[in-house]
């Protein structure tokens, strides 16, 4: 799997370090969609023409990486970590 090179946080024993994890940038560009165009992911995943399921397996991994269990938490921390651009919203 390709990765962007951005670090952001992981989880550690419950709680987020700031040990770099790679993120797919499709997995960024779907977060950004769903926060900047108020998307639910399937909509998301049509606009950047992948399928559901890669959208979801996107989503998962990077909720995993950012150390959250909802899509509303990964945005967050995205967003709280400079991996979404808030000024693109």
């Amino acid at each position: 799997m390709a990765t962007s090179g951005v670090s952001a946080p992981c989880r550690k024993a419950g709680r987020i370090e700031s040990e770099p994890m790679d993120l797919h940038p499709r997995a960024l560009m779907l977060l950004t969609i769903m926060a900047s165009r108020d998307l639910e992911l399937d909509a998301a995943a049509s606009v950047l023409d992948m399928s559901a399921e890669t959208a979801r397996r996107h989503i998962a991994d990077a909720k995993a990486a950012l150390g959250t269990s909802t899509t509303c938490g990964a945005i967050y921390q995205a967003m709280k970590w400079g991996l979404i651009d808030k000024t693109k919203l």
